[in-house]
């Protein structure tokens, strides 16, 4: 048993240990490219509009604009923090996940969107959603060999419709709902059963941790919904994530999420006692030995920047 979890658990260690180096990189690359940018700019004011590098110029600098938005983006995928239920729109939440799968998908594969006319409001943690719609619609993807394309759907039901393969619970009516099939080989009926186990992966070796579905049931579970899955003879797959719509008519009276404060180097007695005040409200608290942008770029999000003054320098 040992033998066969000891390579994934090395994966993920590495995966933890390499987080904040590539959040570094990815800072510097973000600095670079403010510079490509800004010099773009800069060229486009100096040529006319007749000028021969004009075309070429707007150009790079489209190009640079569109690469520093993918390292946004990549800054706020890893400073978020899960955990947070807070009220969304399902249609809104699926339209950013599928955004940020196409970013991962290869391009033989079409993506395909189908929302729901009327707006789908479920309470839940965005980040865990996304992370279980970006598991699943890589798994369409790997299923898919070639050309194909991935299905997103997102609906509304007054009752719970009929399901062959179910795990969590039947969540209460209305339901909403988001699917995502593919034109693949589908998913063997032996061990459909089997898919939610911790672990189970059906993927090569170093290619899957086998722990997505797991996580999917126990995200729908959180959220009083449920997962089903359901293959063809013929192949192709789809998996339903399956939440009871939210009320807004209703107060939210479940706990907020522990808040974060970020504490610098160097203090004094106002700033230990304040310290000590936000640890009796049960804030988190993270020491850094520095206050610099690289470093603070691979810390998650926080709430509150603590940073004492340092002496004067005479």
């Amino acid at each position: 048993m040992w033998e066969a979890v000891q390579p994934r658990l090395w994966s993920a260690a590495a995966r933890e240990v390499l987080s904040p180096f590539s959040m570094g990189v990815a800072h510097d690359l973000n600095n670079l490219l403010s510079g490509v940018c800004s010099i773009s700019d800069l060229c486009l004011r100096e040529a006319g509009p007749e000028h021969p590098f004009r075309e070429r110029l707007e150009l790079m600098r489209t190009y640079g604009e569109r690469a520093a938005k993918l390292v946004q983006t990549l800054f706020r995928e890893h400073q978020a923090s899960p955990g947070r239920s807070e009220y969304h729109d399902l249609n809104t939440l699926t339209e950013h996940g599928c955004e940020l799968a196409r970013r991962a998908i290869p391009k033989s594969i079409e993506i395909q969107r189908v929302l729901a006319a009327q707006a789908l409001p479920v309470s839940a943690d965005a980040i865990a959603f996304r992370t279980v719609l970006l598991n699943l619609m890589l798994n369409a993807a790997d299923a898919i060999e070639g050309k194909g394309s991935i299905h997103v759907r997102t609906a509304r039901h007054s009752r719970m419709p009929a399901t062959r393969v179910f795990r969590g619970v039947k969540p209460s009516p209305p339901v909403v709902s988001v699917q995502i099939s593919d034109t693949g080989h589908g998913v063997d009926k032996s061990f459909q059963q089997r898919l939610w186990d911790p672990l189970f992966t059906t993927k090569a070796a170093g290619h899957g941790a086998g722990l997505g579905l797991y996580l999917a049931e126990a995200f729908c579970r959180a959220n009083h919904g449920g997962i089903s899955v359901d293959s063809a003879a013929d192949g192709g797959a789809a998996f339903t994530l399956w939440l009871p719509e939210a009320d807004l008519s209703k107060d939210d009276t479940r706990p907020a999420a522990a808040r974060h404060v970020l504490l610098g180097p160097g203090s004094d007695a106002q700033t230990r006692a304040l310290v000590r005040e936000l640890r009796r409200r049960k804030w988190k608290l993270t020491t850094v030995p520095r206050l610099d942008e690289t470093l603070l770029a691979a810390v998650p999000v926080f709430d509150l920047l603590i940073a004492p003054a340092s002496p004067s320098v005479p």
